[in-house]
């Protein structure tokens, strides 16, 4: 009788430690997974975040073309006309440039 009551004691013992490492292990695996769901949910946020700011940048660099595209154009028609006398017919008369008449306009002496 004494045995039975001994080993029934060393698998309590067993069992007991058996259920204490359970527990311990499954406490480990929720911190874990905490963890685990917080960095995730960092790491989107911050994705999130990246992904507006290269949107914006990819926006802002779209109107930056577009209206470099548009600068190159009217210079670029400018340069090919060359202000004629016909865009310009009140300067035909005395041939005078946009500079020439604004100094003429202050009183200034042109050369």
């Amino acid at each position: 009788m004494k045995e039975k009551a001994d080993h029934l004691e060393g698998l309590k013992v067993t069992v007991s430690k058996f259920e204490e490492n359970k527990e311990r292990l499954y406490m480990r695996y929720e911190q874990l997974r905490k963890k685990e769901k917080t960095m995730i949910s960092d790491h989107e946020r911050f994705c999130t975040k990246k992904l507006a700011q290269l949107e914006e940048s990819l926006k802002k660099k779209k109107r930056a073309d577009k209206t470099f595209s548009i600068l190159r154009k009217t210079l670029g028609s400018f340069l090919e006309n060359e202000a004629s006398d016909e865009e310009f017919p009140h300067l035909m008369s005395e041939r005078l440039t946009p500079l020439h008449l604004t100094l003429k306009k202050k009183g200034l002496k042109t050369l």
